[in-house]
């Protein structure tokens, strides 16, 4: 009889809400935050079976070019795995929209764009270290609720139960 043992390991990191702030917070109990540190982590992790998941609002809670621009070009070059659709990826309309989606791996179980060419994905299948994943996300309908009609033209978020039953 032959009897083989082995473990596997799957590091997981989650972060969110950059709010569109390229530079670390002053905030002096806990310094998190700042575009620079979440790119140089994931350069640095990315070969040691690591998992990077974003939860969204990546960009400002309202429109700064200058800031979600660096965060758009930062991620496109070191992307995290997955991440999730925040009502602040919402707040440009569906032109802009429709770049950014796709190029970066987002995912939104309950939200769509009229007239994309590739959709938001539902979830994605990611494989790390002989792990398979299925990860997914869901947005609240109530996010787009105070949003100008000719910014959320286009833009539909569903009841996540109804597509749950059919991903």
């Amino acid at each position: 009889m032959i009897l083989l043992l082995f473990s596997l390991q799957l590091n997981i990191y989650v972060w969110g809400s950059g709010n569109g702030t390229p530079l670390p917070c002053e905030c002096p109990d806990e310094p998190f935050g700042g575009l620079s540190r979440r790119a140089g982590f994931i350069k640095t992790h990315a070969q040691q079976n690591s998992l990077f998941i974003e939860t969204g609002d990546i960009f400002s809670p309202f429109p700064n070019y200058k800031n979600d621009s660096l965060y758009f070009a930062i991620y496109k070059k070191f992307p995290p795995d997955v991440i999730s659709i925040g009502d602040q990826e919402l707040i440009y309309g569906s032109k802009i929209i429709k770049k950014l989606f796709s190029i970066l791996p987002f995912v939104s179980l309950n939200s769509s764009v009229d007239n994309l060419e590739t959709n938001i994905q539902p979830f994605k299948i990611i494989q790390k270290n002989g792990i398979k994943i299925g990860i997914t996300a869901i947005i609240n309908r109530k996010t787009i609720l105070f949003y100008d009609d000719k910014d959320k033209k286009g833009i539909r978020i569903n009841d996540f139960k109804d597509n749950l039953s059919k991903t």
